[in-house]
């Protein structure tokens, strides 16, 4: 796998071009990749239960040469996979995090959690991410990146005010229009 693994940073690039002596110098130096020969040491290096470990390796590869489409455990796709048995293996320490949500919780315009009535659940406010945005969905399929962070800010000013108000702090927030009214229309 490694042999056709890219890195989209352009450190790692040429162009269209792999840069496969930068990729293997990621593999071998970066704090978060560990590299063994054996899969006793990867468990030992990962410092995790060795023992644990193995079983679980064995029962995926086991469910692959079964000719099992989906591995037991987590019902992943062994279609495009391959089995524990070739070293080196590495093992890589993810981070993940949400760039970005199209859903979340319902919230009012007070950024109050409703239930599944779409009542307020007293004392508990969302925004931001968890929120969809200042009340869900005000981006749609099409939001692209940054598009998230005004309206995160901005619910959480609201879900702020309204949480301090409801302690006993402040008057909540009430956004005033950035037009005149138009009266009589």
């Amino acid at each position: 796998m490694t042999a056709k693994m890219e890195v989209a940073d352009p450190y790692y690039r040429d162009g269209d071009k792999v840069r496969r002596d930068k990729v293997q110098e990621l593999l071998n130096s970066s704090p978060y990749i560990k590299k063994a020969d054996s899969l006793s040491e990867l468990a030992q290096k990962i410092e995790v239960d060795i023992s644990s470990f193995l079983s679980e390796v064995e029962k995926y590869n086991q469910a692959f040469d079964a000719g099992s489409e989906r591995e037991p455990a987590f019902g992943k796709s062994l279609k495009q996979s391959k089995k524990f048995d070739t070293p080196p293996y590495y093992a890589i320490q993810l981070f993940p995090l949400a760039r970005k949500n199209f859903g979340g919780v319902k919230t009012d315009l007070r950024c109050r959690v409703l239930d599944k009535y779409f009542e307020p659940i007293p004392g508990l406010y969302a925004a931001g991410e968890v929120a969809g945005m200042a009340g869900g969905h005000i981006n749609g399929k099409a939001g692209l990146e940054g598009t998230m962070l005004g309206p995160s800010i901005f619910s959480g000013r609201v879900a702020g005010g309204w949480a301090a108000h409801e302690a006993g702090f402040g008057p909540g927030f009430v956004g005033k229009p950035n037009r005149p009214v138009m009266r009589g229309l």
